[in-house]
């Protein structure tokens, strides 16, 4: 019985870690890009990632599921795109709601290749749209980080940002990078 308890609130945290914050912002979006790409195998496929280039394969088809779960957009439980969080994300950066975005919400089998099956023609049409509603471009990424100063630089280890100007005022573990 613990043990089952333990289980359903690791995996409540889990879910809350993708929902603390909407709209997502710089830092946030950079971490879910970076940590997808991270897993990429294929160092030509994450250059076109990169480049919000989607090749129609088998890892560019996980990833993309990856990106979508890690920017808190794919609901698991449902096998569905979270259009209320796409709609956020949009709102926020002053971008209109895109026609055709409620057919996201409609179930996959929740199989990567289904997920970029559902969602490429979405990306491909709003790609523009998608840069500038996640910070997928480095003018509105560095724009963010120049705004919020606080925040650790793209590029800088977590554990020099905290030592940087004492950040952690001597209580190790307290500092945070957004």
């Amino acid at each position: 019985m613990n043990a089952l308890f333990l289980l359903c609130v690791l995996f409540s945290l889990g879910e809350l870690g993708y929902s603390w914050q909407y709209p997502r912002n710089a830092d946030q979006t950079l971490w879910a890009f970076r940590s997808c790409q991270r897993e990429g195998k294929n160092p030509d496929l994450v250059k076109k990632w990169m480049n919000w280039e989607l090749p129609n394969n088998r890892e560019t088809h996980c990833y993309v599921k990856c990106i979508l779960t890690h920017l808190g957009s794919y609901d698991d439980k449902y096998g569905s795109i979270k259009i209320d969080k796409v709609k956020i994300q949009y709102s926020s950066r002053g971008l209109h709601i895109p026609v055709g975005l409620r057919k996201l919400a409609e179930p996959t089998n929740g199989f990567c290749k289904d997920v970029y099956d559902k969602t490429i023609d979405f990306f491909k049409s709003q790609k523009t749209n998608l840069q500038k509603a996640y910070y997928g471009t480095k003018e509105d990424s560095n724009k963010w980080y120049s705004e919020n100063p606080n925040t650790k630089p793209k590029g800088m280890k977590i554990s020099v940002f905290c030592k940087e100007k004492n950040r952690e005022g001597g209580k190790e573990g307290t500092c945070k990078h957004a």
